[in-house]
C-alpha cells in the first residue's frame, strides 16, 4: 500500500474505457483506484461465486470475467494500487433470491424496503459468507490488493422503522456486535491471502456514540486496515460545528474541524486503522446554496483532511466516473507525503 493513496472510484461500466482512467493516473498524481465488484443492482462481472449464491444478481454482470481481470490486471502492470469495492447490505438482486435472510416486514413477511432497497440482514450469517466468498475470490482471481467494503451496516434511519421489521437476528446480538464480528471474519479471510481489509463509515461516525446502524469508529478502525469515511460537504447541515457560512461552501473548514472529531476517535482505538477520506467529486450540491465542486474545492477538501494529519490519502466520490470531471481535477493530486 502507498504511504498516500490518491484514489479515483471507477464504476463497473468504466472496464471497457480503463486506458481513459488510466491516461489520468499516468497524467497526473493518481496512483489508485476502486473498481466496483458489486453495486446494490447487482455485479461487475460475471463471478462464479455470485452464480452460486445468487443467480439473478449473476444475471446481471456487467462484464464478463475475462474482460473485467484484463482490466484489472492492465492497472495493475501500469503500478496502480488496485481497490475492489462490495456493496455488502444492500443487495436488491440477492433479496430477490434469498428473501428468507433479507430485513423483514413483519405484517406481509416480505423483504422490508428502506432507501429504495431491499437489505440482506447484517445477522445472517450466510450473508456473511456469500460477501466474503466474493472478496476472496476477487482477491485471488482478480489480484486486488485491497477489498472494500460499502454499506457495511443496517440502514440508516432503521431506527425509526424498528417495530416493523423482523431482523432475523438469530443470535440476540446488538447491530455493532454483528458489524464487529463480520469485520473480523473479513479481515481473517482476507489477511491470510496478503491483502488488505477497508470499510466505509458515515461521517457521523466521528461522534463519540455507537451509531443507529451500527457503525462505531473505535470499534471499526480497531479491526479494518484502512477506514473510509463519507463526509461530503452537502451531506451535513447548514451551520455544522458553528460555521457561519453554508458548510458545503467551505469545505476546507468543514472537514478540518469534522477530522478534528476523527482524531480523537483514533486516539480512543487500541490499533487504529489508516484514515483514508472520500471526497465530494460530482458536479454541484444538492442543497442552497449551490456550490460548483471543482478543482479548488477539491484541493479545499484535501488540505483541510490533511491539516489535522489525516494524510493517508483519499477517495473521489463521482458516481458515474466522469472522465471530464476527473481530467477538471488533475491539479488536485499532486504527492502531498510521498508514496
Amino acid at each position: 500500500m502507498p504511504a498516500e493513496v490518491r484514489t479515483l472510484y471507477l464504476n463497473k461500466a468504466c472496464i471497457d474505457s480503463i486506458d481513459d482512467y488510466i491516461e489520468i493516473a499516468e497524467s497526473s498524481g493518481i496512483n489508485a483506484f476502486i473498481i466496483d465488484i458489486k453495486e446494490s443492482d447487482g455485479p461487475a462481472y460475471q463471478s462464479p461465486v455470485i452464480q452460486q449464491y445468487s443467480p439473478s444478481s449473476y444475471s446481471a454482470a456487467f462484464n464478463s470475467f475475462d474482460a473485467y481481470k484484463a482490466a484489472v490486471q492492465k492497472c495493475k502492470d501500469k503500478g496502480i494500487y488496485v481497490i475492489g469495492r462490495i456493496v455488502t447490505f444492500k443487495d436488491d438482486l440477492y433479496a430477490e433470491d434469498h428473501p428468507e435472510y433479507c430485513l423483514v416486514d413483519r405484517g406481509s413477511g416480505s423483504p422490508y424496503m428502506l432507501a429504495s432497497a431491499y437489505w440482506p440482514s447484517p445477522y445472517q450469517r450466510t450473508v456473511w459468507e456469500y460477501n466474503i466468498r466474493l472478496a476472496i475470490e476477487a482477491a485471488e482471481e482478480m489480484g486486488f490488493n485491497e477489498i472494500n467494503f460499502d454499506y457495511i451496516r443496517f440502514p440508516d434511519m432503521i431506527d425509526l422503522e424498528i417495530d416493523n421489521i423482523d431482523f432475523r437476528n438469530d443470535y440476540d446480538e446488538t447491530m455493532a456486535q454483528a458489524i464487529n464480528r463480520y469485520m473480523f471474519y473479513a479481515r481473517d479471510e482476507l489477511h491470510e491471502r496478503g491483502v488488505y481489509f477497508s470499510c466505509d463509515v458515515f461521517g457521523e461516525t466521528s461522534n463519540d456514540y455507537v451509531t443507529a446502524y451500527g457503525q462505531y469508529w473505535p470499534m471499526m478502525s480497531n479491526i479494518a486496515d484502512v477506514m473510509c469515511a463519507m463526509p461530503y460537504p452537502d451531506h451535513f447541515d447548514i451551520h455544522d460545528y458553528g460555521i457561519a457560512q453554508a458548510v458545503w461552501e467551505v469545505p476546507y473548514d468543514l472537514l478540518y474541524y469534522w477530522g478534528s472529531y476523527v482524531v480523537d476517535r483514533q486516539d480512543e482505538t487500541p490499533s487504529p486503522a489508516k484514515v483514508r477520506t472520500w471526497l465530494q467529486g460530482f458536479d454541484t450540491t444538492y442543497k442552497e446554496p449551490e456550490v460548483m465542486y471543482g478543482v479548488d474545492k477539491i484541493i479545499e477538501q484535501i488540505e483541510g483532511l490533511y491539516a489535522n494529519g489525516l494524510d493517508d490519502g483519499y477517495m473521489v466520490w463521482n458516481a458515474p466516473s466522469e472522465l471530464y470531471r476527473y481530467w477538471a481535477y488533475v491539479d488536485a493530486f499532486e504527492p502531498r507525503t510521498g508514496d
